[in-house]
């Protein structure tokens, strides 16, 4: 983990390539897109089993979504609890998709069920690398 400066006065914490090891990861793994704004891009992407915590979270707030109801607001794509990586051969961070919303359509839904799932990454990225790197909810984009 590093902390990565943009300006003199604003930085954050972000995770290098290879600390993606601890979470079962290679930067090779993922799909890096090149295209600008692409926060939704950023996913791992082998078609081998999903590394531990991926398929926990998405498990974990599946769960919940169903328990909730499932569909409820507007519709949305790229609903996703995201962190911070700098990629191999990368200068700047970039936002990694650790976990992507069930396969609905309303934001609301999406939103109000992946607390629990937030809570386990955070947790563990907490256990892994210290206080400082935390996940976040993208609320996507309008469908």
């Amino acid at each position: 983990m590093k902390i990565y400066k943009y300006s003199d006065t604003y930085q954050i914490p972000v995770l290098e390539w290879k600390d993606l090891e601890k979470l079962g990861m290679k930067s090779e793994d993922i799909s890096w897109s090149t295209y600008a704004g692409s926060n939704h891009k950023h996913r791992y992407s082998r078609d081998k089993m999903l590394p531990g915590i991926i398929a926990t979270a998405e498990r974990i707030w599946l769960e919940e979504w169903v328990r909730q109801g499932k569909d409820e607001g507007t519709c949305t794509g790229g609903n996703a609890i995201q962190v911070d990586v700098i990629p191999k051969r990368h200068k700047y961070p970039l936002k990694l998709n650790l976990a992507c919303a069930p396969r609905g359509q309303g934001n609301v839904s999406k939103e109000m069920s992946c607390n629990g799932a937030l809570k386990f990454i955070n947790d563990t990225l907490k256990s892994l690398f210290g206080d400082q790197i935390k996940a976040s909810y993208y609320d996507g984009w309008m469908d």
